[in-house]
């Protein structure tokens, strides 16, 4: 009996003697990783399988390109965020000649929250995504240029190569000089059944030549480009106007398409090559073409504000209340959920300031464009998904007292505060939290009737903050 026990007590003892894969996070710029491109090298050759790079420091300032490739993917994943004092970080480039971003065959890669911005003379596409570049999520980012004057031409703010199961979501693409980049996303060479886009809740804006553009080539059965409440701004201020939407999509390329929007002159909303079939979808129900100074109405701010340096233009691309699109529920877009309304549709649960989708009250309701003007009274931020820091949602909405259901990412000090409609500070609550504590934060001391906001912000080790927030209707 011994003899047959002993073995599997060894492999038993080494099994829990054994190193257990846990994740790595970098912080850039600190003393071990000074700038982004070493906190990719030392996640490259890690032996985690999720890292995480958090960006302290915002504007961070960055000369080269910082490329992803194949040593990122199913194994090693990588996610790159902010981590400093505020929910967004800035990264820009001073060399106009330089991709920022390159995303060169690899996999398992998150952008997220970021800025992502040229801030000189451009003569380059921002960010590249190529040679079968797989599971790639961007969202809640703002892409483009801040530099004065254009740059050179054929150039994109996102140029996609062959992209598989890549995601952009709740994104903004501008140029402080309209016709800095003559595309805003390009994506090309949908070649065989693994070729797949999923465009949700964007604006893109100030393009020379076109907004989206997509070219898929010999396509192929099961390849798919999907568009949903995405908004394309021709700018008033260029003389020869963009198009909205350019199709090259004349191959067995599937097309999922609903509740886009085009700012255009007629005849430049959308203009299909050849026999091409359309990406931006069809009138009545779903697609919105309006003139294109109509946008002036429709959102807070359309241009970049450059002072005072490093403004965080809170308001850009915010929609306006009671304006050409929101002043009417057929201005609504399509609630998209996993597997809804397509088969392949990725959700879309928070916009770019993690509000929830579906909001509003008393109708819930997704609005297009990166912005929800009334945030979700039934989710705060999207689960976790996404190597999201910190995830929370009311417990109940509405409710008798505040209760917030969270999940930190790492470990650090909860901060919520409550506030009435009036921005006035009705409680604030501290609470220790450690890595992966899921949990209820209670607010007892908080009456009713009617509608209170909160901020949950996580405090985390290395400076680390994200928050969440949103707004829960109180009852008696």
């Amino acid at each position: 009996m011994r003899n047959i026990l002993q073995p599997a007590v060894l492999t038993l003892a080494l099994a829990i003697l054994a190193p257990v894969a846990q994740a790595t996070d970098y912080f850039v710029p600190s003393v071990a990783h000074p700038t982004l491109l070493s906190a990719i090298l030392a996640a490259r050759i890690s032996g985690e399988v999720d890292n995480t790079i958090y960006i302290v420091e915002s504007p961070l300032i960055i000369t080269g390109t910082a490329t992803l490739d194949n040593a990122f993917g199913p194994g090693r994943r990588l996610v790159i965020r902010p981590g400093g004092p505020t929910p967004r970080a800035t990264i820009a480039s001073t060399n106009g000649g330089a991709r920022m971003f390159h995303l060169d065959n690899c996999g398992n890669v998150t952008l997220q929250d970021l800025d992502i911005v040229r801030n000189t003379t451009n003569a380059a596409d921002l960010v590249v995504i190529e040679n079968d570049a797989h599971d790639v999520l961007i969202q809640r980012c703002r892409m483009g240029s801040i530099w004065t004057t254009p740059g050179a031409a054929g150039m994109s703010i996102l140029r996609a190569d062959y992209p598989r199961e890549v995601v952009v979501r709740n994104c903004i693409f501008f140029a402080y000089a309209p016709g800095t980049f003559d595309f805003g996303l390009w994506a090309t060479s949908f070649n065989d059944d693994l070729r797949s886009l999923f465009l949700c809740n964007n604006v893109v804006a100030d393009h020379k030549l076109a907004g989206i553009r997509i070219t898929d080539g010999l396509g192929a059965a099961n390849s798919l480009v999907l568009l949903r409440n995405n908004v394309v701004s021709n700018h008033p201020g260029l003389v020869a106007e963009p198009y909205c939407y350019v199709s090259e999509v004349d191959g067995a390329t599937e097309i999922a398409t609903s509740h886009n929007v085009m700012f255009a002159s007629a005849g430049f909303g959308e203009i299909r090559v050849g026999g091409a079939r359309t990406i931006a979808g069809v009138g009545g129900a779903t697609l919105i073409g309006v003139a294109r100074a109509a946008a002036a109405a429709s959102f807070v701010e359309q241009t970049w504000d450059l002072l005072p340096a490093w403004d965080p233009n809170p308001d850009f691309w915010r929609l306006m209340p009671g304006g050409p699109l929101h002043d009417a529920a057929g201005d609504y877009g399509q609630d998209v959920g996993p597997g809804f309304p397509h088969p392949r549709d990725y959700a879309v649960a928070d916009d770019i300031e993690r509000q929830g989708r579906p909001g509003g009250v008393p109708n819930l309701h997704t609005d297009r464009g990166a912005d929800q003007i009334e945030g979700g009274v039934a989710l705060a931020v999207a689960p976790p998904v996404d190597g999201a820091t910190l995830w929370a949602a009311p417990l109940e909405n509405p409710t008798r007292s505040v209760a917030l259901r969270y999940r930190a990412g790492v470990a650090g000090t909860l901060e919520l505060e409550l506030l009435d409609a009036a921005g006035r500070r009705l409680e604030h609550l501290l609470r220790p939290v450690s890595r992966g504590e899921n949990g209820v934060f209670t607010a007892a001391g908080v009456s009713g009737p009617g509608v209170v906001f909160y901020r949950l912000r996580l405090l985390g080790e290395g400076g680390v903050q994200q928050e969440a927030r949103g707004r829960v209707v109180v009852r008696r």
